[in-house]
């Protein structure tokens, strides 16, 4: 009976603790933008070495091996709301680009650290002026 009881206490647990295996994901968002702004669901911030940690409005996210959308994907991370370390080659691109454009990036995450390897950047381009 005892046997038993501690399977279900480990099987329990290990289904609790994060994957340490870094994941693609794909991150859509804008800067400065909080979740009362339209179409954002969460909020992260993003911090990178010689960088101050800047708030990052979340409108998408997909997670893939294992495929998983949504919040829940930063479950994980040490801090909360999430504050995702940034490094690699398209974190130059991602902390240029402005507050008003949509912003995708394609990355790795490892939950637990927080790592986020950015591996590239796309920015929105402007919205046409309103006709007058």
């Amino acid at each position: 009976m005892v046997v038993i009881a501690m399977t279900l206490v480990t099987a329990s647990a290990s289904a609790l603790m994060p994957d340490t295996e870094p994941r693609p994901i794909r991150l859509e968002g804008y800067w400065e933008r909080t979740r009362a702004a339209p179409d954002v669901i969460g909020e992260v911030r993003i911090a990178a070495e010689g960088r101050q940690p800047r708030r990052f409005g979340v409108t998408a996210i997909q997670a893939y091996q294992p495929a998983e959308e949504g919040m829940q994907i930063f479950r994980f991370t040490s801090d909360h709301p999430a504050t995702l370390l940034a490094r690699g080659a398209g974190v130059e691109r991602l902390f240029a680009a402005p507050d008003d454009r949509k912003i995708v990036v394609f990355a790795t995450y490892a939950a637990g650290s927080g790592l986020f390897v950015v591996g590239s950047v796309d920015v929105a381009e402007p919205s046409p002026a309103p006709r007058q």
